[in-house]
């Protein structure tokens, strides 16, 4: 059976500025943040939350919407 994805979710460092850069280019919309979401190197880290949905995703997916705001891949 295959069923329609409705959304899809990205957590990204709070820190890590290309991947927030990329993310909003694509459209994602900043949902959140998540207070002491991962332990990397000894510390716990908040990382913030992004999503899109079905409905904001150009006919082609996430590719096309890549190619359409001149995101390098």
């Amino acid at each position: 059976m295959i069923t329609r994805v409705s959304s899809v979710g990205v957590q990204a460092g709070d820190q890590d500025q290309a991947v927030e850069f990329y993310v909003e280019k694509l459209g994602f919309d900043r949902v959140g943040l998540a207070p002491r979401y991962l332990h990397i190197d000894g510390a716990w880290r908040d990382h913030l939350l992004f999503a899109i949905t079905a409905e904001q995703v150009l006919p082609g997916g996430l590719i096309a919407r890549a190619d359409a705001a001149g995101v390098d891949r």
